[in-house]
């Protein structure tokens, strides 16, 4: 059973990995239209460069069922930012250091939740796991993914030779990626 949870989550990681790379192409298509580089629809807004432009667009529609759950489980947040996605969509916000990401498929239900966080909010337990088999790594940060009542634990690491991504689940480790540093 184990081995089919980890199974399952090893697909569901670069999936929801995946979707922050299109929301951060999202942000930097942003990002370079305030600067009059582009002219674009970027997270429902339009980007004027000229004023003679049309107005806006409507925001995009956010599930009334998304919002009401986010706000259950995330009282003391108010500085969220909604997201459409491809099937669904995404809450972000920061808090005491925390990146949170929370999907939501179209209808509103919770699909994921992926929070970005440095070593220190990292549990003692998975620490200690990864510290007593890569003792030589510095820990750059932390991708915490939670779906299907399982949390995975991506922990970045760097090393003198190596660049490693840790992952753990259920108590079980193993190395999710490894880049060999280049030579000078």
């Amino acid at each position: 059973m184990k081995n089919l949870s980890f199974r399952y989550l090893a697909v569901i990681i670069p999936a929801i990995v995946a979707f922050n790379v299109a929301i951060a192409q999202g942000e930097k298509i942003l990002t370079d239209a305030n600067s009059g580089n582009l002219n674009d629809y970027s997270m429902g807004k339009k980007v004027k460069n000229s004023p003679t432009e049309d107005p806006a667009p409507p925001a995009p529609e956010i599930s009334t069922k998304a919002i009401r759950q986010f706000d259950k489980q995330f009282k003391t947040t108010s500085n969220e930012r909604w997201y459409t996605i491809g099937n669904g969509q995404v809450a972000e916000f920061e808090k005491d250091g925390i990146t949170t990401k929370v999907f939501f498929s179209q209808k509103g239900v919770w699909q994921a939740m992926v929070r970005y966080y440095q070593e220190d909010k990292l549990p003692f337990y998975v620490k200690e796991m990864v510290r007593t088999s890569y003792y030589d790594f510095d820990i750059v940060t932390v991708i915490e993914v939670s779906a299907c009542n399982k949390i995975a634990y991506l922990v970045k690491m760097d090393g003198k030779n190596y660049i490693k991504t840790i992952r753990v689940v259920d108590g079980e480790m193993d190395e999710y990626e490894s880049f060999r540093k280049s030579v000078k």
